[in-house]
């Protein structure tokens, strides 16, 4: 199930921004930027996009876990508790650092 609250901080948090488009997706919801998915609420964690060569970096944080499907880890995605991302600045520090790498990928 899909935690409609950690949803609705998302979507306040990226309310300024522009190209921002909703859609779901398998167990959550998703924000997606340029035609990029660049966040998005599995279950009650914060789903955010980065770059491979950031995953080792950025995996060790505090309330960090592997995104895995099919048995693999994708190292460009990260989920992150919501108990980590219910404190705004937090919530904004994994989100920018989605931005700063889906900004660097071409539009779709």
């Amino acid at each position: 199930m899909t935690d409609e609250d950690l949803v609705e901080r998302v979507r306040e948090h990226l309310k300024g921004m522009r190209g921002i488009k909703e859609k779901p997706m398998i167990g959550g919801i998703s924000f997606m930027w340029r035609g990029n998915l660049l966040c998005g609420v599995m279950g009650t964690n914060l789903l955010v996009r980065i770059a491979k060569a950031d995953y080792d970096r950025f995996i060790v944080d505090k309330g960090a876990k592997p995104m895995v499907m099919a048995g693999q880890t994708g190292k460009s995605w990260i989920l992150v508790d919501k108990a980590v991302v219910s404190r705004k600045p937090a919530m904004k520090k994994w989100i920018d650092r989605a931005v700063q790498f889906v900004g660097t990928l071409p539009a779709k």
